[in-house]
């Protein structure tokens, strides 16, 4: 594992990790949805988080990344959200347009500002819900798998450097002790950029 105070887990505003997280909750028990299996999507979150992700139509990529209604649509359909997610021109699709039309997103006050409900309504009937309390960065009290590094590893390192590369300096980075020095894998990061 790794030593650290905060890793940023989704790419994206952290007051909507909460509704990102409940939302791969449900994915992980029931599989991602395609947007005719889903009749209405409610989130709700603390409303001084809501204050500012409150964003049910998101105009350019960097506004879905305040979005908390499209980073949950996002996450329930794709299973994870990635940098791609966000570039303008792409990130509002056909399918994540749907969603957004039936997508509401309330506010708490309950005491837990981290808490975020994510309850979908399925067509079929079924109603679905998952909680989670997940604060801005996970850490050594919440850590992230060497697997969830490794996916967000992949996902920065993308346009810069090929895949088989990245994993290569992944596992180096993975393999330092405390006090080894960082400065070589630097190095050889800058020349292969």
């Amino acid at each position: 594992m790794y030593a650290t105070d905060s890793i940023k887990q989704h790419p994206c505003c952290g007051s909507a990790h909460s509704a990102i997280d409940a939302s791969l909750k449900i994915v992980k028990e029931h599989g991602i949805f395609d947007e005719q299996s889903i009749q209405k999507i409610e989130i709700e979150t603390h409303e001084r988080r809501l204050a500012h992700t409150n964003r049910p139509m998101p105009k350019s990529g960097l506004d879905a990344k305040f979005s908390t209604q499209f980073l949950t649509a996002k996450a329930l359909v794709s299973g994870q959200i990635r940098l791609a997610d966000f570039e303008d021109g792409k990130f509002l699709t056909p399918q994540i347009s749907a969603l957004l039309a039936k997508t509401q997103a309330t506010g708490h006050q309950q005491a837990d500002a981290y808490r975020g409900t994510v309850r979908v309504t399925l067509t079929d009937g079924r109603v679905l819900e998952s909680v989670a309390s997940t604060q801005f960065g996970r850490g050594p009290t919440n850590p992230m798998s060497d697997d969830e590094l490794k996916r967000k590893f992949m996902d920065c390192t993308g346009a810069l450097v090929s895949a088989e590369m990245a994993s290569g300096i992944f596992r180096e980075i993975m393999a330092l002790a405390p006090t080894d020095r960082i400065g070589p894998v630097i190095a050889r990061c800058a020349v292969q950029s």
